[in-house]
């Protein structure tokens, strides 16, 4: 006797439906539901079948839960995405008084975010 996972959307919801629809395969002993609303537990006799299962579940009108991207790559696909909608924006400083002050202030001034420090007003 095995046990293999399967996940389908609203399952603990749908189990009975699901339970009767996965009985026409010989190997399917049971179906339980887990805390997750979306995982079954599927115990069978033999080798489990997951594929020809949810084929099956499929035809029946389940499907997959919709996926969602991790929290990690949503954020920083979203932070990459405004860094790239962000213009290029130029701060403007008072001119200093002294021609070596103005050169040795301008050079190699570049903030984050694109925004650079080196125009005078």
């Amino acid at each position: 006797m095995q046990t293999h996972q399967i996940q389908i959307s609203g399952g603990r919801d749908c189990v009975e439906q699901i339970r009767s629809e996965l009985f026409v395969f010989t190997e399917v002993l049971e179906v339980f539901v887990t805390c997750r609303p979306h995982d079954l537990v599927v115990v069978c006799s033999g080798h489990p079948h997951p594929a020809e299962w949810l084929r099956a579940l499929r035809a029946a009108g389940f499907g997959p839960p919709a996926r969602r991207p991790s929290n990690t790559a949503g954020c920083a696909l979203a932070r990459l995405e405004a860094e790239a909608r962000l213009p290029e924006i130029t701060v403007l400083r008072p001119r200093p008084a002294c021609p070596a002050d103005r050169e040795a202030n301008r050079i190699g001034h570049t903030q984050s975010a694109g925004v650079r420090d080196e125009a005078w007003l």
